[in-house]
C-alpha cells in the first residue's frame, strides 16, 4: 500500500483569536500519517481552527455534552480511505496554554497531533491507552520542533 505522506489536507479558519500555521499544519498532519501503522490507499483531511461556540455546537450536536473542547475528530472514510474532520478550538488552546505552561503555538500543534491520532487508530479512554497516545502526541511534537 502506498504511504499516507501524499495526503490531501484542507485547513479552514474560521476563528479570530490566534494565527494560524497553515504549512505546519499540513505538514504534522501528514507527519502522523507516514508514521503510523495504519495505511490509507487515499486520505483527505479537513482541519478546521473554530471559536468555543462552535466547537461547543459540535460537542453538543455529536457527544450530548453541552460544553466547548479542545479537539473533535471524525473519520468519514472506509477502511482503505480516510477522509476526516479535525475541529480545533483556538480559545480553548489558548486558556489550556496557559494552565499546562505551553505556548498556544505549540499547543495547537498538540491539539492537530491528537486528532490525528484519534483517526490512525489510537484511544485515550484507559490509562494504558493514554500512556500510549501521550508517548505518540510528544515524539510528533519533536518533530514539529525540529
Amino acid at each position: 500500500m502506498p504511504k499516507n505522506s501524499s495526503a490531501r489536507v484542507t485547513v479552514f479558519n474560521r476563528q479570530k483569536l490566534m494565527r494560524i500555521p497553515v504549512a505546519a499544519v499540513r505538514r504534522i498532519v501528514g507527519e502522523v500519517l507516514s508514521g503510523e501503522k495504519r495505511r490509507f490507499r487515499s486520505a483527505s483531511v479537513s482541519v478546521s481552527f473554530l471559536t468555543d461556540r462552535a466547537i461547543r455546537s459540535l460537542n453538543r450536536r455529536y457527544h450530548h455534552r453541552d460544553m466547548p473542547t479542545d479537539v473533535l475528530a471524525f473519520e468519514l472514510g472506509g477502511a482503505d480511505e480516510l477522509i476526516a474532520d479535525i475541529f480545533i478550538s483556538t480559545a480553548t488552546c489558548r486558556r489550556q496554554a496557559k494552565v499546562y505552561g505551553n505556548l498556544p503555538q505549540r499547543e495547537l500543534m498538540l491539539y492537530c497531533i491528537h486528532g490525528m491520532l484519534h483517526l490512525v487508530g489510537y484511544d485515550d479512554h484507559r490509562p494504558a491507552d493514554t500512556k500510549r497516545m501521550r508517548a505518540a502526541e510528544a515524539k510528533y511534537l519533536k518533530l514539529w520542533l525540529s
